[in-house]
């Protein structure tokens, strides 16, 4: 029998297969050629060094990492956003794996215990960021913090939406791998929904920078200055070209109700693949479309 496993089922069942006792536990990285490699956001912890990716079982010429304090992802286009979307871009990584550990040092800090920690090594309060808490990406739940760095990935319009962003935790006692997110249910089964999701990425994006072109410098709004002009005209254009992605997809946003994506029965004639994501009903899920940015319009002068 053929192998029939994707490639995360298949490290974790030989994980924890391992774990049981069994001897013949372990990842087959021949049977996985065209899932590999794979890039792994990890924390920066020194004690995972001995722990990944041998607990992962991949070959050390597949294996992608990328580290910092708490496996943190601060934003769409953060520095590890970047550097995943890089690895998938310039090296070829068809997977990412978000990998929190047990015991994270990151989450047992407070902002008054980085202030303490700081003052020691002779750095004032003034020299420091307002909002501490952001700037370090501080959390109280690795768990929490593994979804929520798996949920701006996949929104990221930087990262390929054909590449799985999976979630897991490994206990850095015993090696024990836990798939919290599993990214092969988020994945889009058409080509006309992976192009809804970027879509709907990028429009929430251009959302976030309309917002910016309402920030005051004093008394003048950012979008009288030519710079904020600039950006309007940048975001028009934008939009009009989503706007065309739209209507080629029949998905852009009606003037009498919502958007209805169609689906991929609607598309093509035929029943959707089975495997592809599921709603709470058991349903395919659809990948609904934003209306329009909302953002300041210019008066005439």
């Amino acid at each position: 029998m053929g192998n029939t496993m994707r490639l995360l089922e298949a490290i974790v069942d030989a994980n924890h297969r391992a774990l049981a006792g069994d001897p013949k536990a372990g990842l087959r990285p021949s049977e996985h050629a065209d899932s590999l490699p794979v890039v792994a956001l990890t924390c920066l912890d020194a004690r995972l060094n001995p722990v990944l990716p041998e607990v992962l079982g991949i070959p050390e010429e597949q294996f992608l990492w990328v580290r910092n304090a708490g496996n943190v992802v601060g934003g769409p286009f953060s520095s590890a956003a970047r550097a995943l979307a890089l690895a998938c871009l310039l090296e070829g990584a068809r997977e990412i794996l978000v990998i929190g550990h047990s015991d994270c040092r990151v989450a047992r800090q407070s902002v008054m215990s980085l202030l303490d920690r700081f003052s020691a090594l002779g750095i004032s309060r003034d020299r420091l960021p307002e909002n501490l808490l952001e700037t370090f990406g501080l959390f109280a739940s690795e768990p929490q913090n593994v979804h929520a760095a798996c949920d701006t990935l996949r929104k990221s319009p930087i990262i390929p939406p054909h590449v799985p962003v999976h979630g897991l935790m490994v206990d850095l006692d015993t090696g024990r791998l836990e798939w919290l997110v599993n990214g092969y249910t988020t994945l889009p089964t058409t080509t006309a929904e992976a192009v809804q999701a970027t879509v709907a990425s990028v429009r929430e994006t251009l959302g976030r920078i309309g917002d910016w072109t309402e920030f005051r410098i004093g008394s003048v709004a950012l979008s009288d200055l030519p710079i904020g002009r600039t950006v309007a005209g940048a975001i028009d254009r934008l939009e009009g070209t989503l706007g065309k992605l739209e209507q080629a997809l029949g998905t852009a946003p009606s003037i009498s109700g919502p958007a209805v994506t169609p689906t991929p029965s609607q598309e093509s004639g035929v029943e959707p693949a089975e495997g592809g994501p599921q709603g709470p009903s058991g349903s395919k899920k659809a990948i609904p479309i934003p209306p329009p940015v909302t953002r300041l319009r210019h008066r005439d002068r």
